[in-house]
């Protein structure tokens, strides 16, 4: 069917891509992803989605592997698990690797900002809309969203993620207990399981997010999961050259190609038990 204007395909399973044989042929390192639209590849052709270039990237290297997609768009981490559970296991899999994304801890803990709070914010946004000074009805307004980016303001998505994950320990149990799981089924099946932190596609120079993908960096690393945080690679781009559009921040063919870079960075890197 067509989503977002593009085609998507699935097999018997409900995996985007091909069908797949239950166990990998002799030889080959099957990996399965998990994850939300950006695992997926929400509004990219199948074969830009980056675990599909992943595997390009590594039969490039001389690695024989098989990357299998079982991101769906709109799943939490709660979602992936389970989808890994009924579905991903059953290909048995050398590796599970999990695409994270911070609205990952939504769930029913998650509070929400308060209506003043969103309110207080967009007054003072346009604090200085009827001003006679040109200058300072264009300035003002980036300097707010600008001293955002770096300090959240209240009323601000990024202010209620840092609020969740840093001062609301029950909403951080969705990722806990999330991670937990992820923990629990690879080491139940003799295999390793890996955190692929996504760069969400907002600021690029002073992001808003590192120190939430510090966080679950940490968490994941207490429980033995290895991790490879997607950021450093996209430093300092042009975010406009790597998103869908101005009003989708979804990755377009570019932005799956440099979280393919990471992720096959990161690989390389695993423990040698992996």
């Amino acid at each position: 069917g067509v989503f977002q204007g593009v085609l998507h395909r699935t097999n018997s399973r409900g995996v985007r891509g091909p069908e797949y044989t239950s166990e990998p042929a002799p030889g080959v390192f099957r990996i399965v992803v998990i994850g939300d639209s950006y695992t997926m590849g929400q509004g990219v052709p199948e074969e830009e989605a980056y675990p599909a270039v992943a595997e390009q990237m590594l039969r490039e290297r001389g690695r024989r592997a098989e990357v299998i997609n079982l991101g769906v768009s709109g799943f939490a981490i709660r979602q992936s698990i389970r989808r890994l559970e009924k579905v991903g296991m059953d290909y048995h899999p050398q590796l599970v690797v999990y695409g994270f994304t911070p609205n990952d801890i939504f769930g029913p803990e998650y509070q929400e900002g308060s209506p003043q709070a969103k309110q207080a914010l967009e007054a003072l946004v346009h604090r200085f809309d009827d001003s006679p000074s040109l200058l300072l009805r264009t300035i003002w307004p980036r300097l707010v969203l600008g001293r955002s980016a770096l300090w959240p303001l209240p009323g601000t998505y990024e202010y209620n993620l840092e609020q969740n994950y840093f001062r609301n320990p029950k909403a951080l149990r969705q990722i806990t207990d999330g991670l937990d799981d992820l923990a629990r089924l690879t080491r139940d099946a003799g295999i390793c399981g890996h955190v692929f932190i996504h760069t969400r596609l907002d600021a690029l120079w002073i992001h808003p997010f590192t120190r939430i993908y510090q966080r679950v960096a940490e968490l994941s690393r207490e429980r033995g999961l290895s991790v490879t945080v997607s950021f450093p690679l996209f430093r300092g781009r042009d975010v406009r050259k790597l998103r869908l559009s101005d009003v989708d921040s979804h990755p377009n063919a570019a932005g799956h190609r440099l979280h393919a870079e990471a992720l096959v960075q990161g690989l390389t890197e695993l423990p040698a038990r992996c």
